[in-house]
């Protein structure tokens, strides 16, 4: 379902899904800092060859401009363009009705487990990744 509503405001705005979610998540990282395309494949857990390949689209449709680092010539940073941020601007009243529909269902009291159930499960997540790594180590130093 998540997918088709984000493919849904891609088609407004003339991108495919993976094009959008790369812009959005470019201009929501981009608020703490420089993105790099490695950081972006983390983010998105794809391939850093895989985001090349796509902000270069976007690149192309002046909606994300690429900067080599000075310090390394290997890194890239990732920034929206006013262009951008004006599309992304127009498409936020129809995020917002599309939202209230798709989220009717949560009242406050409602909203505040199912927010308290998402940090149990984070904190949860991090407990499972200290414990895989854990056992990788010991299955390498085993191997």
């Amino acid at each position: 379902m998540k997918r088709r509503v984000r493919a849904g405001l891609a088609r407004i705005v003339g991108l495919s899904p993976i094009q959008y979610t790369i812009l959005i998540s470019v201009a929501h990282l981009e608020e703490n800092g420089d993105v790099c395309v490695n950081m972006l494949a983390d983010h998105l857990q794809l391939s850093g060859a895989f985001i090349t390949i796509e902000s270069g689209k976007l690149v192309k449709q002046a909606l994300l401009t690429k900067t080599p680092d000075p310090s390394d010539r290997r890194r890239v940073s990732l920034k929206t363009t006013a262009k951008a941020r004006r599309l992304l601007e127009s498409l936020a009243p129809t995020q917002v009705a599309v939202n209230d529909v798709l989220f009717e269902f949560l009242d406050k009291p409602l909203f505040r487990q199912f927010l308290a159930t998402l940090n149990r499960m984070g904190d949860c997540a991090e407990h499972a990744l200290s414990l895989l790594n854990y056992l990788s180590e010991r299955q390498e130093r085993v191997s």
